[in-house]
């Protein structure tokens, strides 16, 4: 079998769409499917070669969009792609690929006899108006909606349901990936340290993660704070290296931050923290990939309320909306060693 991925952004960049694509597609390889991936950017070391297709340099889709004889070029270069590979299915993996393959079904470009199949990774509550009533125009062309919490997969069923779209919806959840299975359980050895990880945009919410370091460290002196950040434009680098320095005038050597880490080296991230926090907007994570990684790695969890980490999560007593109470829950586990089971394991 065939099957051809689109993604918006390169393998190589940071980001849990890019990883679970590598897992995806890893896994496909190793069973024998003939895979091909359509991707900005040039190849990413991380899968064969041969299983990726070169377009443009730029490595995201939002930076050809803004380059519009760029974009026009990617956009029929796509149906050239297609029609050489000729897959059985293709599957899309984020959200202007997905308007992209919509697109050439509904023009003709792309045969309805190719299976399509979109998982949404965004949860539905994110979108405004303009994109819900977009989505729920195109996806008319879609044979198969995977989601990756029963949460999410609800509320898209509800609003498909008002436009009278039968479409075939599951819920299929996020991997750690192989990496993570042979992590085992850790022990707090007596120096507390916290955990914060991934791209910086306005809905993950990082001043919050400031306002919790600078209130634990109040009550723990001794408290080590670790953050990875990924950075996929000069606003979010210049946000997060100022992020960097307030933090490390107020905790000096305490506090570690680093910068578009590689996926290789957040094992090692996970392993050295005790807890990890979740701080984006409510609502606004349809899964919250960064959540399994460090539930697989042994550390406590804890998550904003709404959208998919609360399902993940499975425990409402790690799911927080106030700081003070989240500060005094990890304080009382962090005292109380046998508490430390009662973290979230349901990977």
């Amino acid at each position: 079998m065939k099957i051809m991925y689109f993604v918006d952004n390169n393998l190589g960049t940071v980001g849990g769409e890019q990883e679970s694509t590598k897992i995806i597609v890893k896994g496909m390889i190793e069973n024998g499917v003939d895979v091909s991936v359509v991707q900005p950017g040039i190849h990413d070391e991380g899968i064969p070669k041969s299983a990726q297709v070169y377009l443009v340099k730029d490595d995201r889709l939002k930076k050809v969009f803004k380059k519009p004889l760029l974009f026009f070029y990617y956009f029929f270069r796509v149906f050239g792609c297609v029609r050489s590979f000729a897959p059985r299915v293709i599957h899309t993996q984020a959200q202007v690929s997905f308007f992209i393959v919509s697109l050439g079904r509904m023009l003709r470009l792309i045969s309805r006899d190719i299976v399509f199949i979109h998982t949404e990774r965004g949860i539905y509550t994110k979108y405004n108006a303009f994109f819900r009533f977009a989505f729920m125009f195109f996806m008319r062309e879609l044979n198969s909606l995977v989601c990756t919490t029963e949460a999410n997969k609800g509320m898209w069923t509800e609003a498909l349901s008002k436009f009278n779209h039968d479409i075939d919806i599951s819920v299929i959840h996020n991997t750690a990936g192989a990496n993570y299975i042979s992590i085992g359980e850790k022990m707090f050895d007596g120096v507390l340290t916290l955990g914060f990880a991934g791209r910086y945009c306005d809905w993950k919410n990082w001043p919050l993660a400031e306002e919790v370091l600078y209130s634990l460290s109040a009550k723990i002196p001794e408290l080590q704070a670790n953050m990875a950040v990924g950075c996929l434009d000069q606003f979010s680098l210049d946000s997060t290296q100022a992020m960097f320095s307030r933090l490390k005038a107020s905790m000096g050597d305490k506090f570690n931050g680093v910068i578009n880490m590689p996926s290789s080296g957040m094992i090692d991230f996970y392993k050295n923290i005790d807890f990890f926090i979740l701080t984006s907007w409510p609502g606004t994570e349809s899964f919250g990939r960064t959540v399994v990684e460090a539930m697989s790695s042994g550390c406590v969890v804890f998550v904003t309320e709404g959208g998919g980490p609360p399902e993940v999560i499975g425990d409402p007593y790690f799911v927080f909306k106030d700081i003070e109470v989240l500060v005094e829950k990890i304080l009382t586990i962090s005292r109380d060693k046998k508490m430390h089971p009662l973290s979230p394991k349901k990977i």
